[in-house]
């Protein structure tokens, strides 16, 4: 068979994920018996179900935007020119959570589709976090939240404070914009302490990015609301 030069503009093209299977985009870039390359698309807060291969040994590697690779319960965060490798039996989920579609190529050895085994949570149901673990999960995921909302630019005023509302003028919103996304999304963040505040309670965090450890520290009032929230190395 002769050499072809092959892209997204000629390659068998097909659509998987969500309640449709159209949320994302894949071509096979090769598609044989023993291996598969295929280039994905995945828009911004999509996601797919956690699962395993018995057979097949996969390489994902990332294109453009950011990619988590949630691998037997750990989170990888791969930026364009990260690769991850993920081998037979390992459990594994991608999650796009960043603020822009995520362009990667998956390649499997032998090919995957047929070899998948979905590894549904209600097989094997957490033990029930108690009240303090449950509501520090919020206040993480209220951490995330703001950071990438903060990344994209444009921030829920609902989430904070009157006076943090007034505070995020165009100018301190493109600066903080500007140094989350040179920052990238935290691959791993983890409560270190947390202390009453006049108005509520504080957190401090040590989030792991890309160009080092940072702490993250955030200020919460009794309605739940963000009154502030800063970096420091």
């Amino acid at each position: 068979m002769p050499a072809t030069i092959v892209s997204t503009a000629n390659a068998e093209h097909y659509k998987w994920g969500g309640p449709n299977s159209t949320d994302c985009d894949a071509w096979y870039l090769v598609k044989t018996a023993d291996l598969n390359v295929i280039e994905e698309l995945m828009p911004p807060g999509t996601a797919e179900t956690p699962h395993h291969h018995v057979r097949a040994r996969q390489f994902v590697f990332v294109l453009e935007g950011q990619l988590t690779m949630m691998v037997e319960h750990h989170d990888f965060l791969l930026h364009p020119g990260d690769g991850l490798e993920v081998a037979p039996g390992q459990v594994h989920q991608a999650i796009n959570r960043g603020a822009a579609s995520a362009r990667f190529t998956m390649t499997s050895q032998p090919p995957s589709h047929d070899d998948r085994v979905e590894d549904s949570a209600a097989a094997a149901p957490p033990a029930k976090p108690s009240p303090a673990a449950s509501a520090e999960d919020a206040v993480t995921a209220l951490v995330l939240k703001i950071y990438r909302q903060m990344m994209a630019g444009k921030v829920d005023s609902a989430l904070i404070t009157p006076e943090m509302n007034a505070a995020l003028t165009p100018d301190t919103v493109a600066q903080a914009q500007a140094l989350f996304q040179q920052l990238g999304e935290p691959s791993k963040l983890t409560l270190k302490m947390h202390m009453p505040s006049a108005d509520g309670t504080s957190y401090v965090y040590t989030g792991t990015f890309t160009t080092g450890d940072f702490q993250v520290l955030i200020e919460v009032n009794k309605a739940g609301q963000v009154s502030g929230y800063r970096l420091a190395p």
